[in-house]
């Protein structure tokens, strides 16, 4: 019976182990880290952010409409990107408004960030 507990405890400590890798990605995203232009494709949606010093713009475009286009200023709080701008949709224009992203790395490299809820992103050139 001691042979099987510990053999138990052996595996169990393995297996935690094994899932250790998530340490090697960072958890602060800093302004700095953010500069330039980030995009992904959702269900046939391109979503943008282009980050420039305190300044961003994203964009959510089906080709070759843009179904939103949003402009202002941001700031991080911790894992919180506060986004304070004025948005526009493909009918109508909204005064200025505030929203409210998750934003985390998803790997080492810092080239795909999740900001959340509109998922992961990637670093274009």
């Amino acid at each position: 019976m001691r042979k099987i507990f510990f053999l138990m405890v052996a595996i169990m400590a393995i297996g935690f182990t094994a899932c250790s890798s998530d340490d090697d990605i960072p958890q602060t995203v800093t302004t700095q880290d953010l500069q330039g232009k980030w995009m992904a494709e959702y269900y046939g949606n391109i979503y943008s952010f282009e980050f420039n010093g305190n300044n961003v713009k994203h964009m959510i475009s089906k080709y070759p409409k843009v179904l939103r286009d949003l402009k202002g200023s941001f700031s991080l709080e911790g894992t919180n990107l506060i986004v304070t701008a004025t948005v526009k949709t493909k009918d109508y224009e909204i005064g200025e408004t505030e929203s409210f992203y998750d934003v985390h790395w998803e790997n080492s490299d810092k080239t795909k960030i999740n900001i959340s809820p509109i998922g992961v992103l990637s670093k274009t050139k």
